[in-house]
């Protein structure tokens, strides 16, 4: 036996409370360093937070394609960390939209978790009429 063995963390932080959190983009922003009009979507608590998922929707007809860009403000940083081709979609009453759901898992795109106080924000490349409804599920620590 080695006279020094490092002692791995066999613990798990968890969230102690669940969060939710979004908000409605359709104002055009094609600045990709995080200037230009962006809308807060999930803000992180004191202790930081963590995102699970990302789920978004049009909220009626949207005749433009655009690109959703996700971005953490960490104080006056932004960070561009994903980005979503969206169709147009016609808005129907008789039929449903096409819901995204992005998974922050560790299995299929890594781990989402959030400095202290700091917020997810979005912005779309075109102009958009009805807007999309971009919702965080995760919680704060």
């Amino acid at each position: 036996m080695a006279a020094y063995e490092p002692i791995a963390r066999n613990y798990s932080i968890f969230p102690t409370k669940p969060k939710v959190g979004s908000g409605k983009v359709l104002a055009a922003n094609t600045n990709v360093d995080g200037t230009g009009t962006l809308v807060p979507v999930f803000p992180a608590g004191a202790d930081g937070a963590i995102v699970d998922s990302i789920s978004i929707v049009h909220l009626g007809a949207n005749t433009a394609a655009t690109v959703l860009r996700l971005f953490v403000k960490d104080g006056s940083n932004y960070s561009l960390f994903f980005e979503k081709t969206i169709p147009t979609n016609a808005g129907s009453q008789v039929a449903e939209s096409v819901f995204y759901d992005i998974l922050f898992n560790g299995t299929d795109r890594k781990r989402l978790i959030l400095p202290p106080n700091s917020q997810i924000v979005a912005c779309v490349g075109t102009a958009l009429t009805a807007g999309l409804l971009v919702t965080c599920f995760g919680g704060d620590y």
